[in-house]
């Protein structure tokens, strides 16, 4: 892909979703300032900025069993011979605990799991996320 056209695809992007493009932007440049914090701190014993990122498994339940799946897949944590159904779900309270403090420094959020939509608390979640306007992706 040309400058050109790499280019006019940012554009597009921007015109289409304007507020996604402007949470996309502000990440990058988040990333880089901690990019070079890091590379200018190098065992300095100063304190350590803020996480950017988040990442929590919600569940390990899963209506499928995708061979290419990170938990249940065939290389995936929980082997085949295993592959019971676990009901063991992230306590709610503690990723509410979690995301009250998280919101003070807005990190991405990615919820991820077995499959993160069956996680019992789904509902509370989302409505959670949208009070503290927080950004998340979840992956299914």
């Amino acid at each position: 892909m040309t400058r050109t056209a790499l280019l006019g695809a940012l554009v597009a992007t921007a015109m289409r979703e304007p507020r996604h493009f402007g949470h996309l932007v502000t990440r990058k440049v988040r990333f880089l300032r901690r990019y070079r914090w890091v590379q200018k701190a190098r065992g300095a014993t100063t304190g350590v900025p803020s996480p950017l990122v988040l990442k929590f498994l919600l569940t390990y339940r899963c209506n499928l069993r995708c061979k290419k799946c990170m938990i249940w897949g065939h290389t995936g944590q929980c082997p085949r011979p295993h592959a019971q159904a676990s009901t063991e779900d992230l306590d709610f309270e503690l990723l509410r605990r979690v995301l009250r403090d998280a919101a003070t420094f807005r990190p991405s959020l990615i919820f991820s799991g077995g499959e993160p939509l069956l996680y019992p608390h789904i509902a509370d979640l989302l409505r959670l996320l949208r009070e503290r306007r927080l950004h998340a992706t979840f992956c299914t």
